[in-house]
């Protein structure tokens, strides 16, 4: 859906969350190379968002404790709360902008794997208070993978 973001990360009034890193990787991206990717935070969230329900991984292998967010792929546009509503930042934009035809023996093939990391950046966002981090990743007829990691904490820890 082109108006919905591809992973929507919902931060409930409990929570606290810092993105650390993100990937997008494209295994197909259809016949045009134009493709952007771009990493939202936003204090608008939405948490019951029509899409694929996924499981977050606790990096701490003895996971003692559960995720408080809950993040959602293949986010249907009609079915979430537009995360570019109110206060937000576009703090990552990487992209392709040919839109171009390319053939299977051009050398100009797009990249396909985009990463964010939040130590290559002055200060990540923080997100809080029912707010969400959303990741969009364009393509014609594209295909692929995205990874979030985030730092989570709950929200009276930054008080």
């Amino acid at each position: 859906d082109a108006d919905g973001p591809d992973f929507h990360l919902h931060v409930p009034s409990t929570a606290v969350v810092i993105p650390t890193y993100i990937m997008v990787k494209y295994e197909a991206i259809g016949t045009e190379s134009e493709m952007e990717v771009i990493g939202l935070a936003s204090a608008t969230g939405d948490s019951s968002v029509t899409g694929t329900a996924l499981t977050v991984y606790n990096l701490r292998m003895d996971a003692p404790q559960a995720t408080l967010c809950t993040a959602t792929g293949a986010v249907d546009g009609a079915g979430v709360t537009d995360p570019n509503a109110g206060n937000r930042i576009e703090f990552w934009r990487r992209g392709h902008n040919l839109a171009d035809t390319t053939g299977s023996g051009e050398n100009d093939r797009p990249e396909r794997v985009y990463e964010w990391k939040a130590g290559e950046t002055a200060t990540p966002p923080i997100v809080v208070g029912g707010g969400a981090i959303a990741v969009y990743a364009t393509g014609q007829a594209a295909t692929g993978f995205i990874t979030v990691e985030w730092v989570e904490l709950p929200a009276n820890d930054l008080d």
